[in-house]
């Protein structure tokens, strides 16, 4: 928008339709410099010469005083005029610098052109706030720069609606933990209730995405947290992880049998697990299906860990086998607990059955195993099968892991499944 200034009025030399060297304040008026018109403004002008006229936008330099020509009305056919050297040059409001008051920026001919006239920003498409006590209706859009939050530290005094964040958290201030961190919170507080702190509140580490807390305040700024269950947070939160659940009161639980393990013979010397045993079940149960010897006429053996060491003597029990053709004892070497008698067949449908193994954190006694089997004897091709017993009765240490092997050869094929039971 060009500007307009008081009383500018000057003479030219100027002849022609160039920029015009502005001369002297024509007679009581002012020099554009005097009248206060800047190095570089674009002033509205008009010129008066003889019979001839113009008005229009120019931009005037203050050194060598000139002011360029850009014409909007002019009795030239709107074209520049040809000074004859005696014009005089004035500063005037043309029409296109004036709005007609009985109009508004939605109606008149062009709304853009009146914007840049009057030097308005472009349409909002939206009434702004403008103080305290306006009301906004509609959606609230972001811009490119977000909304910022604000820094209260204690938020056990009423905390408005909005985005609230503190370095140095702590309970006692309302927060829900105290590790003198940053932490943020979005808070739904009900207005115009401004005495009392009712508030839907959510907050969050700023560091740690474990730590997502939700509460209702019930006008009490230091009411309980409630911790958000996340994918990141059910180890955490439940103590079992992915084989935890929430039970209806509210309380987690574990399924009662829950698969912690899967091992798989192909020409194994034994299978063993180290690491199903930390995960705090109760007891536990290995389930073996067709695990089958390399060699012939051997027996189905296990050993368990104790500080992280199989342990090779201690064992003591015993093997009920039992078949078509009677009955027999498996005895216990020792070395390890039996789970058959020495006549497995090989190459046939292996070994299945499941063996117990309870408490095995348990540190003020020896450790109970029990469990049964199935197999085909390599005596008169019958199927057998044994009632089996036994335990580590050497020390009172915590099992932390369990082996499988024969007595003789390798583990040509099979499946042992490990489950925690609670």
């Amino acid at each position: 928008m060009a500007k307009l200034y008081n009383l500018a009025r000057m003479t030219t030399a100027t002849t022609g339709t160039g920029t015009i060297t502005l001369g002297s304040a024509a007679s009581g008026f002012l020099t554009f410099a005097l009248a206060g018109v800047a190095n570089g403004d674009v002033v509205a002008y008009g010129i008066k010469d003889g019979a001839n006229s113009e008005v229009g936008t120019g931009t005037y330099t203050a050194s060598g005083t000139t002011l360029t020509r850009s014409v909007t009305k002019s009795t030239n056919s709107n074209s520049p005029i040809s000074l004859s050297g005696t014009a005089e040059v004035f500063i005037v409001a043309r029409a296109e610098d004036i709005l007609n008051p009985a109009n508004n920026l939605s109606d008149v001919a062009s709304a853009a052109t009146a914007r840049s006239n009057l030097g308005a920003q472009a349409a909002l498409g939206y009434t702004p706030v403008n103080k305290a006590g306006d009301t906004m209706t509609g959606q609230l859009n972001l811009s490119s720069g977000g909304l910022g939050d604000v820094t209260k530290d204690d938020i056990s005094t009423r905390t408005p609606t909005g985005f609230w964040e503190t370095s140095t958290a702590t309970t006692a201030e309302g927060w829900p933990e105290s590790d003198n961190s940053w932490w943020h919170m979005l808070s739904s507080t009900r207005d115009p209730d401004t005495t009392n702190y009712w508030s839907m509140q959510f907050a969050c580490s700023l560091f740690n995405t474990n730590k997502v807390y939700f509460r209702v305040t019930n006008n009490n700024g230091l009411a309980a947290w409630a911790r958000v269950l996340t994918t990141a947070n059910i180890a955490d939160i439940s103590g079992g992880g992915t084989t935890s659940f929430l039970r209806a009161d509210g309380n987690w639980a574990k399924p009662n049998w829950s698969l912690l393990n899967t091992l798989t013979a192909s020409s194994s010397a034994n299978l063993s697990d180290t690491t199903s045993f930390a995960l705090g079940y109760a007891t536990y149960v290995v389930v073996f299906e067709n695990v089958n010897p390399a060699t012939a006429s051997v027996q189905f053996q296990f050993q368990v860990s104790i500080g992280g060491t199989f342990q090779t003597s201690g064992y003591n029990g015993g093997a009920l086998a039992y078949s078509g053709a009677g009955t027999g004892n498996a005895g216990n070497p020792g070395s390890c607990t039996n789970i058959t008698d020495l006549n497995v067949q090989s190459g046939s449908i292996g070994v299945s059955g499941e063996l117990w193994v309870n408490r095995p954190a348990n540190t003020s006694g020896p450790k109970l195993c029990w469990g049964h089997s199935a197999f085909r004897s390599t005596i008169a091709q019958v199927y057998n099968g044994t009632l089996f017993h036994g335990g580590y009765a050497a020390a009172n240490g915590a099992i932390d892991g369990i082996r499988f092997f024969f007595s003789s050869g390798n583990i040509a094929s099979g499946t042992i499944r490990i489950y925690g039971v609670n």
